[in-house]
């Protein structure tokens, strides 16, 4: 990931899958008991909040932090928008989120902790994005 960000030839194109709930579910019954994202060896750690910030509001909906209605009933993913947060063409009177929050940051510190130990050294070079001797700390040349 690194070569590729400072515009170098990778040996291979880095890569982030993420997967939708139905596919998660037979990737987890096709490897019980393992961590898919040892599995897919993804290129980008997630530290943040996987799931974004919502909260559920029952009859299979969930409300996100800017007060959207997210109706899940037919796809658990993404959900399909119900009403409306603007009731006029304009944001007079509407309050956006604080960027802030803690709860924005609540997940980073153990998800640091978690790829920390997931990133320490495998002893497979081929896994480093980094020029030979060149790895800046990715732990994982």
């Amino acid at each position: 990931m690194k070569m590729a960000l400072e515009w170098e030839r990778p040996p291979y194109v880095p890569w982030n899958i993420n997967f939708t709930i139905p596919s998660t579910e037979k990737l987890q019954a096709h490897y019980p008991g393992r961590d898919l994202e040892e599995v897919v060896q993804n290129h980008m750690v997630n530290i943040g909040n996987d799931i974004y910030f919502f909260h559920d509001i029952g009859d299979d909906c969930v409300q996100d932090v800017f007060g959207v209605v997210w109706d899940r009933s037919i796809d658990q993913d993404i959900g399909v928008v119900r009403g409306q947060v603007l009731s006029e063409p304009t944001l007079k009177g509407y309050s956006f989120p604080d960027p802030l929050a803690p709860y924005v940051f609540a997940e980073v510190p153990p998800n640091l902790r978690r790829t920390e130990i997931a990133t320490a050294c495998s002893g497979s070079a081929s896994r480093c994005m980094s020029a030979p001797g060149r790895c800046a700390g990715c732990r994982l040349c």
